[in-house]
């Protein structure tokens, strides 16, 4: 119980020190330039971005840069930047501040219906912090829209593979410090960042999930689950046999376990508790198994509240980036 109070001390100290660097300084402690948090902060409400219209027939492979032209990116200026770029085969944004000095690396993915550029002001709100962000297309999404049906288990999947790729990549730079490296997701995107946090081949130190679970089981009989998604919209699978099946591949993807049991990545949890698309029970029940197993874990639960989100919920996990990683 003290070690409780002590969390959450530390907390109120690192949202207090967030809130004070954007109000009070208009400004971030890193870098030149204004704060994006509450600037952008409402376009991220809006269910789906205007993406623009790409060939299907784009490679994006042969546009991927080296390490050396990512490394180019970083001039010393100053400045915040976002520059759109293509990372292993992945369309991203790069939003850093310049000040070519070594940072934390954070990928930060969207959710189904949206593209990179729905959480380009969060990103900046996180680089204007310290960190170097990157935000990839999800798989069927963004500039990788290719018109494809997909269950959701695929999607995740193959984000997620893109995922490693960047990471991979990102800490061969010079200006990357490799052992801060952190996700943040949201919907879709925060499955992917605790499956990654789970499964994958780097060590995450901090990952945050807005409207995600860490219990893959909990999508039992959830519509977006019986579901074939596209860039454009989605189709309920009208063989209801085959539910079980979707579900099943869904579930066996469940990072739970593996996140509870054998990693230390510091995890914040956000979800709404009416919240239809992604259930949120799961996030209480995990939170309170990792705080037993002394595992270092916020969770912030809204009553009331769908599959959204509010400032305050992402000043919180800024914050707890920021306590963190």
């Amino acid at each position: 119980m003290k070690r409780d109070k002590r969390i959450g001390l530390l907390s109120v100290f690192a949202i207090v020190f967030a809130l004070l660097a954007v109000f009070l300084f208009g400004k971030a402690y890193f870098c030149i330039g204004e704060d994006a948090f509450s600037k952008g902060m409402q376009e991220e409400s809006s269910p789906i971005a205007n993406s623009e219209e790409v060939s299907q027939d784009v490679d994006y492979r042969e546009q991927s840069i080296s390490v050396e032209e990512f490394n180019g990116l970083f001039r010393g200026e100053g400045e915040l930047k976002a520059e759109r770029v293509v990372i292993e085969g992945v369309p991203v944004n790069v939003v850093f501040c310049d000040n070519q000095t070594r940072m934390p690396l954070v990928v930060m993915q969207h959710g189904l219906t949206t593209d990179k550029d729905s959480v380009i002001e969060l990103a900046k709100s996180f680089a204007a912090q310290g960190y170097i962000v990157i935000t990839p297309d999800a798989v069927g999404y963004g500039e990788l829209a290719d018109g494809k049906s997909r269950i959701v288990a695929e999607i995740l999947q193959g984000t997620v593979e893109n995922m490693g790729k960047i990471i991979d990549f990102g800490c061969q730079s010079e200006y990357v410090d490799e052992s801060r490296v952190g996700l943040c997701g949201v919907s879709l995107g925060a499955l992917a960042s605790l499956y990654y946090s789970a499964y994958g081949e780097h060590e995450i130190k901090a990952a945050v999930s807005f409207c995600g679970t860490p219990d893959f089981t909990s999508f039992e009989g959830v519509d977006v689950i019986h579901r074939y998604h596209t860039n454009e919209g989605s189709v309920l699978e009208a063989d209801s046999d085959k539910w079980k099946e979707m579900e099943a591949a869904m579930m066996s993807l469940s990072p739970y376990d593996k996140l509870l049991n054998e990693k230390e990545t510091a995890l914040f949890l956000m979800c709404g508790t009416a919240d239809t698309v992604v259930p949120p029970a799961g996030n209480a029940t995990f939170y309170q198994e990792a705080l037993a197993a002394g595992k270092k874990v916020s969770l912030v639960v809204k009553e009331n509240q769908g599959h959204t989100l509010e400032l305050d919920e992402m000043y919180a996990a800024l914050a707890f980036m920021v306590e963190n990683l």
